[in-house]
């Protein structure tokens, strides 16, 4: 198994349930900064050239390293996330920001909550020196201030 696309993950319940039972299962989980999805910038090759950059790129079957799932284009999934990042770096994520604020004295976080079912190539996460532009009624740009 290549470790940097992940590895299986099997959940066994205790007993067999019928095929119109639901449930909820919470996983929390860590990933290696060294996963095919994820893409890290040293602050000399950034355009301030003073602040880190990571960003991922989930096509085409590389989000698997960035969360456990069934990482096919026909899934469709929603997500919430907690990203914690030092300070003053920005987290942005392919889902709407519902929280931004301190996490302790040198780090900060942001919550995230995708709602709509979107393919998992589509899942995003940028940290760094970033912000957002509007170029529109709907549309913006993040990136850095430079």
């Amino acid at each position: 198994m290549n470790d940097n696309i992940g590895t299986e993950l099997v959940i066994f319940f205790p007993e067999p349930y019928p095929s119109n039972y639901n449930t909820s299962i919470r996983i929390t989980y860590t990933t290696l900064k060294e996963g095919q999805a994820f893409s890290w910038l040293e602050a000399s090759q950034t355009a301030g050239g003073q602040y880190p950059y990571l960003f991922t790129q989930c096509e085409d079957i590389d989000c698997r390293a960035v969360a456990p799932l069934q990482d096919t284009p026909s899934n469709r999934v929603t997500y919430s996330a907690r990203v914690i990042a030092d300070s003053p770096l920005v987290s942005k994520m392919s889902a709407n920001e519902t929280f931004t604020g301190a996490y302790d004295d040198t780090r900060d976080q942001a919550t995230f909550q995708c709602d709509i079912p979107i393919a998992n190539y589509l899942m995003a996460l940028v940290v760094g020196n970033i912000e957002y532009k509007s170029t529109g009624y709907r549309t913006g740009v993040i990136t850095e201030p430079e």
